[in-house]
């Protein structure tokens, strides 16, 4: 589905659904060789922690949310709450990481971990995050309209109240959390994807990203990927059976999406908005119309 007047090839910020791209590039490159899901973040970063990529993909390497530096942009002036992450670049967020205490192996949601394991296969590869996600993922699905960057199709994101605010950007160090933008049919065509309709080596590597890792009280969590019974989420649904979805949401400051997959009945549901409101419960209720 698309609103009305907004072209089919109109771009939205996808926000954290990027960490499900950012997951399946390590469950790419792991069985490529080129890393190990267990390689510590230290082999590829020099003066990092020996966090594993894995536990970075999976929300389990004890890292809060967001490092100091990048916590401080979030709450710092009105200006630079607009666009937070464009001031966080990688020697900023090492050093953060140096001195920050880790709390263990429990899931912890973390967009700096995404942020890293990111940056960190940049390194492995010598390649730039978005040209490892236009080699690997984009090219073999025919995604045409993801992007990090500004592009002419990149539609205005608005806050709660209706206002315009600006796009945000991220940098090098953190595009692996959230940078991605694109279409809603190409964040269909994702959702497909893995769903099992991708071509190999990616249908294999998607099919390792979402094999559960660790669990929570209201998910399994794979490799940036989360799987949820309805009723855990505490979102309504028309479906009485409350079924098990394969799922993420993403936000930045103007815009919400969530896509998600029935298992049970091979649906699936992806939704865009240019606004800050979120749009997981109307995922929920358009999820069994969907075809």
């Amino acid at each position: 589905m698309h609103a009305r007047g907004v072209p089919p090839e109109a771009s939205f910020e996808w926000g954290s659904i990027t960490k499900t791209v950012t997951g399946t590039l390590l469950a790419l490159l792991a069985a490529e060789r080129v890393v190990r899901l267990r390689t510590p973040l230290s082999e590829l970063l020099p003066g990092a922690r020996p966090l594993a990529l894995e536990d970075l993909a999976s929300h389990t390497s004890g890292l809060p949310r967001l490092l100091p530096s990048s916590a401080r942009f979030v709450a710092a002036t009105w200006a630079v709450r607009q666009d937070p992450y464009a001031q966080v670049d990688a020697d900023r967020l090492l050093a953060d990481l140096r001195r920050t205490r880790l709390r263990g192996r429990r899931y912890r949601y973390s967009n700096a971990g995404h942020g890293l394991l990111g940056l960190a296969l940049s390194r492995a590869t010598g390649t730039p995050y978005e040209e490892l996600v236009q080699q690997h993922i984009c090219v073999p699905l025919g995604l045409a309209t993801v992007t990090t960057h500004d592009r002419a199709q990149l539609v205005q994101g608005h806050d709660r109240r209706g206002r315009s605010v600006p796009h945000w950007h991220f940098t090098e160090a953190l595009a692996g959390c959230g940078a991605l933008r694109g279409s809603v049919h190409d964040l269909a065509r994702w959702l497909c994807a893995a769903a099992g309709e991708a071509p190999e080596p990616l249908r294999s590597a998607l099919a390792e990203a979402t094999r559960p890792r660790t669990r929570t009280r209201t998910a399994e969590v794979g490799l940036g990927w989360h799987r949820s019974h309805l009723g855990k989420l505490g979102l309504r649904s028309p479906d009485p059976d409350q079924p098990a979805l394969l799922w993420h949401n993403g936000g930045t400051g103007g815009f919400r999406s969530f896509a998600a997959h029935d298992e049970r009945t091979g649906r699936g549901v992806a939704v865009l908005a240019a606004s800050k409101r979120s749009v997981d419960g109307l995922g929920v209720l358009l999820l069994p119309a969907s075809r």
